[in-house]
């Protein structure tokens, strides 16, 4: 995720400006609003993940839970109008780690975190929509039978499918 700023109608650019300041972690996915001078941006990133590589994965072995096998969405804003400004402090916007590697069920044939990511100031918010697999429950996916037509109610009503939308809204 990055940014570059010309403030000549594109005759000349700023050096790349990076909303984060983790260089040991994936950024994915990132989200853009602008309003009344000020550029946000939202993004997945992997920074707690403990086995960074810059061409490893995303972060987290197939199911595996616990801290340092997520990713997160984090958020920062700068006065768009000057291309001088820096950005004015991240923040993290989740309230846990997800795993992106979660199989959405036993027949799928890769993990899916959906491409719903969304990002929308207006004077005094910010409001941040993002999926999210933290309710994927990988023990009731093992007990499916591999045809999701024949699966009982009990196992399709645990909700093991399910990446979920999550929204959040605070101050600018």
């Amino acid at each position: 995720v990055a940014v570059w700023c010309s403030a000549d109608r594109g005759n000349t650019w700023t050096e790349l400006a990076r909303p984060h300041a983790h260089p040991l972690s994936h950024q994915i996915m990132p989200a853009r609003a602008a309003a009344n001078g000020k550029l946000s941006a939202g993004w997945y990133d992997s920074r707690g993940e403990p086995a960074y590589t810059p061409d490893g994965p995303v972060s987290g072995a197939g199911g595996a839970p616990g801290p340092g096998f997520g990713i997160d969405v984090f958020y920062n804003q700068r006065t768009s109008a000057n291309c001088t400004a820096g950005w004015e402090g991240e923040r993290r916007v989740t309230s846990q780690s997800f795993n992106p590697n979660l199989y959405a069920s036993s027949t799928a044939t890769r993990p899916f975190i959906g491409d719903y990511k969304g990002l929308a100031v207006d004077d005094r918010n910010v409001y941040v929509a993002w999926t999210d697999n933290r309710d994927i429950n990988a023990a009731a996916n093992a007990l499916e039978d591999g045809t999701s037509s024949t699966n009982p109610p009990e196992i399709i009503n645990l909700r093991s499918r399910d990446s979920n939308i999550y929204f959040k809204t605070f101050a600018k």
